[in-house]
């Protein structure tokens, strides 16, 4: 029989949790070759989670070897060869989720800081300067907010590098700079 005991408290996902508390009981042989899993309507009700958690917990299972499913039979333990484990694990290290890549990528839990995520945290942000700036160029008018730039890029800018390139002394001389 199956024992698992999860908790929605801890930073793992619930996914996690489960596939763990399962790849632990076949490797310890609790869970012997052959025996039928729950039904994934029954552990869903049986630990109060959704049937989804369930579904994904033990799809990544079968991708690992662990389990092997029969249509209209369920779920069951595969049989397990020696060496086969190490195998297993080499491939799941490997194996990349994008589902749960992409949920974590947007993820927004405070005090949470996503190295190379594309984005800053909300308070290094200056919320009023940028609703003003905006509220200024919007009464622009020759302000174009639905259009791209120009592939020369902010002209005063361009303008500004093109006289103080040649003071920096960068041992080549520039002819053309747009």
């Amino acid at each position: 029989m199956l024992m698992v005991s999860l908790d929605g408290s801890l930073a793992v996902p619930l996914v996690e949790q489960i596939v763990d508390a399962v790849r632990g009981q076949i490797d310890d042989r609790i869970l012997r070759p052959g025996m039928k899993m729950p039904p994934i309507r029954k552990f869903a009700e049986s630990q109060q989670i959704s049937r989804f958690t369930v579904v994904e917990a033990y799809d990544r299972l079968v991708a690992l070897g662990y389990l092997r499913s029969r249509r209209g039979s369920g779920f069951f333990v595969s049989p397990r060869r020696e060496g086969q484990q190490g195998r297993a694990q080499a491939h799941a290290d490997r194996a990349v989720d994008v589902a749960w890549l992409m949920r974590q990528a947007l993820d927004d839990r405070p005090g949470q800081i996503k190295a190379s995520a594309g984005w800053l945290p909300a308070d290094w942000l200056d919320d009023e300067g940028l609703r003003r700036h905006l509220r200024s160029l919007s009464r622009r008018p020759d302000a174009r907010l639905t259009c791209y730039g120009t592939a020369q890029g902010y002209l005063p800018r361009a303008s500004n590098c093109r006289s103080s390139l040649p003071n920096l002394a960068l041992g080549r001389r520039l002819t053309r700079l747009s």
